[in-house]
């Protein structure tokens, strides 16, 4: 199974910025693309969503 990670580095506008390190660049989604799952989005590498999250406890 492929695998690709990104980092979510920051939020404004109703955008999210996301750092692509296959790139190496940070690119911005909307957060209406983001939940619809639109792709493919360059910010996820190419894929067309995001397959999971691993968030901080709390």
């Amino acid at each position: 199974m492929p695998r690709h990670y990104v980092l979510l580095v920051g939020h404004a506008n109703g955008e999210l910025q996301f750092y692509e390190p296959g790139s190496g660049e940070v690119r911005s989604v909307g957060v209406e693309d983001a939940v619809a799952g639109h792709g493919p989005i360059g910010a996820y590498g190419g894929w067309d969503a995001i397959y999971g999250a691993a968030v901080p406890e709390g």
